[in-house]
């Protein structure tokens, strides 16, 4: 069997690529059912805000993962009840993380009113 150059190469980049420092899964369900969205970001430092279409306000579970595949970035996840990583209540306090986190079932005020999400990540 004769294999082409192109699916080697991809399959090396694939499997030695360390690029992703944290990946973050939201569910419309609890239990990680329903629809889904994921995002996932480069092992660099610094911070970015994302927003969370198609899920805005219908968020119910997750999985984050904060480090890169070699332990050597670690993102801190905070998540906002609004566009553009802002507050709309006075009474939200955001949620956040530096930790890897799965919540299968996102409690109280939290839960349908997550609208953005903040990524801060650090070399370690």
């Amino acid at each position: 069997m004769k294999l082409g150059i192109i699916p080697i190469v991809t399959s090396v980049l694939l499997l030695t690529s360390g690029a992703d420092a944290w990946r973050v899964r939201f569910y419309n369900g609890v239990n990680y059912k329903g629809q889904q969205a994921t995002w996932s970001g480069p092992g660099h430092t610094g911070t970015r805000c994302f927003n969370v279409n198609p899920l805005n306000n219908k968020i119910s579970s997750l999985h984050y993962y904060a480090y890169n595949s070699d332990r050597t970035t670690k993102c801190c996840l905070t998540l906002y009840d609004s566009p553009g990583c802002k507050t709309k209540n006075p009474d939200w306090n955001p949620e956040k993380t530096c930790k890897d986190a799965h919540v299968k079932d996102i409690p109280g005020g939290f839960d349908n009113d997550i609208s953005s999400f903040r990524t801060t990540c650090y070399a370690v």
